[in-house]
């Protein structure tokens, strides 16, 4: 990352709000002044972060005006989160659903319901939120920015229907995979390599289809015990060997330890927890085999797609899991080469990256409060969340860089005015040319942190980097006054 004097990589938020274009000069001028104040109180409520009712009720005036959009409040970030992809030259995308939950005593106006077939009332109103977050493919996995967004609102309960291919494209929820694979791509042009990163949600013939057949590359965890057909053999109309057995066959090309960490219970049903068990943090010694397959065309997927498809296959697996403990196992589906014990441990790095959009999502939801918002329709409810995200990628990068680049040059995070602040608040000697690390640790104290107590988690840390960002809003307005 390019280190500028003037501003560091978390300082470039500004720069994309202010490329908001709603049709009046007045309103993006004062959507950049709402952008500020939640970047410096994004944990506070709207009330709060505001500071006076003028700029309160100035800001729901912005969430409720018809020429105010989500598409138009987030463009600014997709593109510059597109042309920090298209530098890299080579990207990870990642793409994850979370669930928006809204709890109150009274239906918000058009918003849907969020929760299980059983779930019904206010108490589970909401909408889920299925993103495209961009990552260097490069060691360290960067993020670099939201670069594909859709909403799913559901205004009809499923009164406990199965998911049939029909059923699942008639309602469309499960389409929005292929659909923002698309998205991503036209964006982008070709302009950067992307490997698509999918859990098992992502597993579907159809979009694997889709992809290998315009030559997209990607990772996904699999879902399905596929039928196969076998090499050299006339694929029978129905059965055929499965996928399971044919890769628990292959032989182990490499090994590697892994870090696994704490997973804590899932309280959001049988299914989840089964595949979510609770685990405790370990280093597990993880075996690694790989072969080629040609999977065949389920029966409910259209006539119209491949009725078979190549794919590299990969098995993750843990031959001695701790007594008590459920063994690691994943498999994943791969357009990446498997010929070497290299390219297989690339692929392991690429798919464990995933787990940054988790972050992602918390940066939201805990460091945000999105889900605290007090907003009464879908729209004004979406349009806070365009404010909202670039606004956590901020925190999510603060945290990415102060932990995989802690003895690089502050700038690369920072601005200069920033650390001018930061060495005059920092109680403790601050050098010349700070590192990453001292600057985070001087953040931390701000908000209490010690030495002491290990590395900062990362509300302590964005807690810290708001107090800094009230302590600059008063440096400069200071410096201004002395003129």
């Amino acid at each position: 990352m390019e280190i500028s004097n003037d501003v560091g990589q978390l300082g470039l938020l500004s720069d994309e709000v202010r490329l908001v274009e709603l049709g009046d000069k007045r309103l993006n001028r004062r959507l950049g002044q709402i952008m500020d104040a939640l970047a410096l109180r994004s944990e506070e409520s709207f009330p709060e972060a505001m500071r006076s009712d003028s700029a309160l009720e100035a800001f729901y005036r912005i969430l409720r005006n018809d020429r105010v959009s989500f598409d138009k409040i987030l463009e600014p970030h997709l593109k510059a989160s597109s042309e920090r992809a298209i530098k890299e030259r080579e990207i990870l995308c990642v793409h994850d659903t979370t669930e928006f939950a809204f709890r109150g005593l009274e239906w918000r106006k058009d918003v849907g319901w969020v929760g299980g077939t059983k779930k019904r009332g206010p108490e589970y109103q909401g909408f889920f939120g299925h993103f495209a977050l961009a990552l260097s493919a490069s060691a360290g996995f960067e993020p670099l920015g939201i670069i594909g967004f859709k909403s799913i609102n559901r205004t009809e309960h499923p009164k406990g229907r199965p998911m049939t291919y029909a059923n699942r494209k008639a309602r469309t929820e499960s389409l929005r995979w292929g659909e923002l694979v698309n998205d991503v791509e036209t964006r982008l042009n070709r302009r950067a390599q992307i490997i698509h990163v999918m859990d098992r949600e992502g597993d579907m013939y159809e979009l694997l289809a889709k992809m290998r057949a315009k030559g997209e590359r990607f990772v996904i965890r699999i879902n399905h015990n596929r039928t196969l057909v076998e090499e050299g053999k006339e694929s029978p109309k129905r059965g055929g060997p499965k996928l399971y057995p044919a890769m628990e066959k292959a032989t182990m090309v490499v090994e590697r330890e892994v870090a696994i960490s704490r997973r804590g219970k899932d309280n959001r049903g049988k299914q989840s927890q089964k595949k979510h068990p609770p685990r405790e943090a370990r280093t597990a010694r993880l075996a690694i085999s790989a072969m080629s397959v040609l999977a065949k065309r389920t029966e409910r997927v259209p006539a119209s797609v491949s009725k078979f498809i190549q794919l590299n296959v990969v098995r993750v697996w843990e031959p001695e899991p701790p007594a008590g403990e459920q063994p690691i196992e994943w498999k994943l589906f791969t357009s990446e080469p498997i010929e070497t014990p290299e390219q297989l441990l690339r692929i392991i790095d690429i798919y464990r990256a995933r787990w940054v959009i988790e972050e992602y999502f918390k940066a939201l939801k805990t460091g945000c409060q999105y889900e605290k918002r007090q907003l009464e329709s879908l729209r004004t409810l979406q349009n806070a969340l365009a404010i909202l995200v670039p606004v956590a990628w901020r925190i999510l990068l603060l945290r990415h860089l102060s932990r995989t680049k802690p003895d690089q040059d502050a700038r690369i995070v920072f601005t200069k005015t920033e650390l001018e602040v930061l060495r005059y608040a920092y109680a403790r000697p601050f050098s010349a040319a700070p590192t990453v690390r001292e600057a985070v640790h001087a953040i931390a104290s701000l908000a209490g942190h010690h030495k002491s107590n290990g590395p900062p988690g990362w509300q302590i840390l964005w807690r810290g980097y708001q107090d800094l960002r009230r302590m600059e809003h008063f440096w400069v307005g200071g410096k201004r006054c002395d003129r």
